[in-house]
């Protein structure tokens, strides 16, 4: 049985400057301890000059971001278009759940000339 006990909004933002991530964590757990996603938002700014978008991936993993085909994404775009983005979820419900120990990470490409801005809703398992 899951209790939502206190929903967290968490801002991200990768931009041209920080260039591509790679298995970079974006919320952190310990042992005992899951992360429940309810919402995931990634826009691409129309500043961004990236040929053919931007590919992005969060997933679940104590060291690395699952691969596009394995268990733990959450969400996964093959090219963000400058100026766009996609959402996951609206908060109300459960679209994810790490196991204990497992962080939630993001994999993605440079975002030459802009920023890639994230927003999860998520809340801790104990």
């Amino acid at each position: 049985y899951l209790k939502k006990l206190q929903q967290i909004v968490r801002y991200l933002n990768v931009s041209d400057a920080d260039g591509a991530q790679t298995d970079t964590a974006l919320v952190t757990v310990s042992a005992g301890t899951a992360i429940v996603v309810t919402m995931i938002q990634v826009y691409l700014d129309a500043a961004t000059t990236a040929t053919g978008g931007v590919q992005a991936r969060i997933g679940f993993g104590t060291a690395n971001t699952p691969a596009l085909d394995a268990a733990g994404v959450i969400f996964s775009h093959s090219g963000i278009a400058a100026g766009s983005g996609s959402v996951i979820g609206n908060g109300g419900g459960i679209i994810g759940m790490g196991a204990s120990n497992e962080d939630l990470r993001l994999t993605c490409e440079d975002p030459t000339g802009g920023n890639l801005d994230i927003i999860i809703t998520y809340f801790f398992k104990v």
